[in-house]
């Protein structure tokens, strides 16, 4: 209930990193515990085993159907939110890992450099290609070349 609560009211200021910070923690793990278990530490295992014995059955069926709704508004608000690889140091560094990843070289052309083309891009305006899909597509590429290269995620 407090996860849903901090992820209903947080503040546009803070929001990218209390995502951030239950990813990192793997909250969403956490969340489906009934079918995951095994995979957590034993000291959140207790917790949660001793947590959701004190409950009954509908209240957490109604915060796991609350948990959804929200990651379901978190993964939204990051497709409409904008790649900036200017302003947004983050997705500067996301772009540069597709690029070295790829292992090619750019070049230049009488109407310009020659780089995101060569990776299926339509223009080289690479905050127009994600216009579409924001911060989720580019996580997702990331996410695929990661895969590709090592066989996992980041």
């Amino acid at each position: 209930m407090l996860i849903n609560s901090l992820l209903s009211n947080a503040d546009d200021d803070r929001w990218q990193e209390f995502i951030d910070e239950l990813e990192r923690l793997n909250v969403r793990k956490a969340v489906v515990v009934r079918r995951s278990l095994s995979s957590l530490s034993l000291k959140l295992r207790g917790f949660l085993q001793r947590l959701m014995s004190s409950h009954t059955i509908e209240d957490l069926t109604s915060s796991i159907l609350d948990f959804q709704a929200n990651i379901i508004r978190v993964t939204y608000r990051r497709k409409i939110h904008s790649v900036d690889p200017v302003r947004e140091p983050a997705h500067l560094t996301a772009l540069e890992y597709i690029w070295d990843a790829s292992k090619l070289t750019e070049e230049q052309q009488p109407d310009g450099p020659y780089k995101w083309r060569k990776l299926g891009f339509l223009t080289e305006d690479i905050s127009r290609e994600f216009v579409e899909v924001g911060v989720l597509g580019l996580d997702c590429l990331v996410d695929l070349h990661s895969f590709l290269l090592f066989g996992c995620g980041r």
